[in-house]
């Protein structure tokens, strides 16, 4: 769904090691608010996720504890408490974070009847899942391949590429090796790499305007 579509609801979302999983559903969903619910593990994931997105749609911090689920259950509670928006204007993706913060969405989505979400990545593609409950059953709404809606800047912002001046400054090999290992994380595949050491700032770049 276009951003421009966005409706008053609060997506909870549990930061991982991964970004992606938690910036796919935000960009496809209609909330108008997200969550991101980390740890000081993944507090630099947060905040690259949060750099990327904070532009477009509001943003609320929950810190927790990773693997104590009464400690979880305790800060999720406190904190869709003051956050304004009512269980039904309340959704989980539950893609991300630890097994017990997955367990403790999983619980508030049941009390709340809230949707839940999954984003499965596997053979380079993409699927959201969607499911809602109904009494104690769980039944699934929708399952659709996600299209792509990340650039290339994009991507790297959200996995830090461009934290600093010396990351910006590395040379071609550092960065195809960094765009290797993030592409085998996520399953991705690449088309031929062209590659030119010319200033962007520069007129004239031979290999840039084949590509375009």
């Amino acid at each position: 769904l276009e951003l421009g579509s966005r409706m008053k609801q609060l997506m909870v979302c549990l930061i991982g090691e991964q970004p992606i999983p938690n910036l796919l559903p935000i960009r496809h969903s209609r909330a108008s608010c997200v969550a991101l619910v980390y740890s000081e593990f993944t507090r630099k994931v947060k905040d690259n996720v949060k750099n990327l997105i904070a532009s477009q749609l509001g943003v609320l911090e929950w810190k927790v504890v990773p693997y104590d689920m009464v400690a979880i259950q305790n800060e999720l509670e406190n904190q869709i408490r003051m956050s304004g928006f009512s269980p039904n204007e309340i959704s989980f993706n539950l893609t991300g974070g630890t097994k017990p913060m997955s367990l403790v969405a999983f619980r508030f989505a049941e009390q709340m009847m809230g949707p839940i979400f999954y984003l499965q990545s596997e053979g380079g593609k993409s699927v959201l899942y969607q499911y809602r409950f109904n009494g104690a059953n769980i039944e699934k709404i929708e399952s659709s391949e996600v299209p792509e809606t990340l650039t290339i800047d994009d991507y790297l912002k959200v996995h830090g590429f461009f934290d600093n001046r010396e990351r910006q400054a590395a040379s071609i090999p550092e960065q195809l090796h960094e765009l290797n290992k993030m592409m085998e994380k996520e399953g991705l595949h690449a088309v031929p790499v062209l590659e030119e050491s010319k200033s962007a700032h520069t007129p004239g770049r031979e290999i840039f305007a084949e590509m375009l």
